[in-house]
């Protein structure tokens, strides 16, 4: 479904960021978006060669963010998705797994600084370290790293040094819109805003994916219409290609 691709990297991952400028009246914005991808499992033994297996992954997510003051750089709002992903021969899940989840979270976004944190409710099925392969007659567990399926609660945020506007830094922890196909659970990147109009984010990405994969993306700011911002991650593990695609679209409601 993908071809094997290593290359710089641009991803736009965070909603509120973007909008907070100073003579901006709007204080309300809905995101909606979805998208695709491939990943691998990978089980590793010091006695044994790797054994990889990849399955795709298809989610979809919104949000709904709200600024109470029009001059207060404070920001709530709410996340939420749905993630399908493939998996091989579980005993229980059979060859897929499916999670809903809720992020309500807070934010403080001036020009050079920005912070955020939130709460993930899982609404799916926790599996603990029990996603894994039923191989031969034994039951193979493997534990993905950083896996919000993994427990009923789980954490999100973000940090942003510098302005939006120009060169910045960006460490952003599961909140994708949505939560994997966008960046996977996290990001570490920086960022370009001084087209204007356009922005730019690249960096490197962990979570979910068996390995560290690379991202570009782009974001056109088209005023009343809202942000249309597309996303790829490229990477691979054992050779086997690790990656994904979204579109989301940041609409301003007033």
């Amino acid at each position: 479904m993908f071809k094997k691709v290593f290359c710089t990297c641009l991803i736009l991952v965070l909603p509120i960021s973007y909008y907070n400028i100073e003579n901006d009246s709007t204080n309300v914005w809905f995101r909606l978006g979805g998208g695709t991808g491939q990943y691998s499992s990978v089980i590793r033994s010091c006695d044994t060669p790797p054994l990889a297996h990849s399955d795709d992954y298809a989610d979809f997510g919104a949000e709904l963010a709200y600024r109470p003051d029009r001059k207060a750089p404070f920001y709530l709002g709410l996340r939420g998705g749905h993630l399908k992903a493939g998996i091989l021969n579980h005993p229980v899940y059979g060859n897929s797994l499916q999670n809903g989840y809720l992020n309500p979270f807070v934010s403080v976004e001036t020009h050079y600084f920005g912070l955020g944190a939130g709460w993930i409710r899982n609404l799916g099925p926790v599996t603990y370290n029990r996603l894994g392969w039923f191989i031969d007659g034994n039951f193979i567990d493997f534990d993905p790293d950083l896996d919000f399926r993994n427990s009923k609660n789980y954490s999100s945020g973000h940090l942003r040094l510098g302005s939006v506007s120009s060169v910045y830094f960006l460490a952003s922890y599961n909140e994708g819109v949505p939560i994997v196909s966008q960046y996977g659970y996290l990001l570490l990147g920086v960022g370009y805003g001084r087209v204007p109009r356009w922005h730019f984010v690249s960096g490197l990405s962990a979570g979910f994916y068996d390995e560290v994969g690379a991202y570009f993306g782009i974001a056109h700011d088209l005023g009343k219409s809202g942000v249309p911002q597309l996303s790829f991650r490229l990477g691979s593990s054992e050779n086997e290609f690790e990656g994904g695609i979204s579109l989301n679209w940041t609409i301003p409601i007033n």
